[in-house]
């Protein structure tokens, strides 16, 4: 089973992809935090109330993944549309190699460009998964709703923030997971996003193996018109697996 298969249905880290979800959306970090806590909660509250404003976003992205033991991180570029009240389209690589895309009717799938293979989960799959505990990692089927920052801190600790020295609307927030299974990968996320605006810069989340996956934002566009055809899921040529 290739590994996002894995990922995707790894309980464990369930709360923290479903937030993610929507931080991805939205968007490199930095090392320090000059930022007291408080501030840098009612700087990240301003962000999701913004966030929470947008209605579509186009963007281009480059997916860095540091191993501990390679100097120059692994590098691949993707695309992401988002629409409310439902639409959700991200996919890495050419062809793409990989794609995960929210159906008309609340379903959800991921599709494996090289093995040409595509799981899909129907809206009541999803429902029951979630009433089960399980959920499915990506999330992305709440990845377009608003969340509020009593919501936020369910699962993260925000552990202080940077404001940008050249502009004041950019700031960098330093997390830690609150959920302790997740916390035994992950030792802390940082994210840089405008407060403003509600759009996100750059995501990384930081494995206590050393190795980390940064999401930077290199293009992107809000509220702009998406066309449907972008949204629509198309099989053809893949052995398509339902659960």
């Amino acid at each position: 089973m290739p590994r996002w298969f894995s990922l995707i249905n790894d309980v464990p880290l369930r709360k923290l992809w479903t937030t993610l979800g929507l931080l991805v959306v939205m968007s490199a970090w930095g090392t320090a935090f000059a930022a007291t806590a408080d501030e840098a909660r009612a700087a990240l509250e301003k962000w999701l109330v913004s966030a929470s404003k947008v209605t579509s976003v186009q963007a281009k992205f480059d997916q860095l993944r540091q191993l501990k033991s390679v100097r120059k991180p692994l590098r691949r570029e993707g695309q992401l549309w988002m629409e409310k009240p439902g639409g959700f389209r991200w996919q890495v690589g050419q062809g793409p190699d990989l794609l995960v895309q929210r159906g008309a009717d609340g379903s959800l799938w991921v599709m494996d460009g090289k093995d040409k293979k595509a799981r899909v989960w129907s809206k009541e799959a999803l429902e029951a998964q979630e009433k089960d505990g399980k959920g499915q990692g990506f999330a992305m089927i709440q990845s377009m709703q608003a969340i509020s920052l009593k919501e936020f801190e369910e699962q993260f600790k925000v552990r202080g923030g940077e404001q940008d020295a050249n502009n004041a609307d950019l700031w960098t927030f330093e997390l830690g997971l609150k959920d302790n299974k997740a916390a035994l990968f992950v030792i802390k996320v940082t994210l840089k996003g405008n407060i403003k605006e509600g759009s996100l810069h750059a995501l990384t989340i930081h494995m206590r193996d050393g190795s980390s996956m940064t999401t930077a934002i290199t293009e992107y566009r809000l509220n702009g018109a998406i066309p449907d055809s972008v949204f629509k899921v198309d099989t053809t040529g893949y052995e398509v697996e339902k659960e």
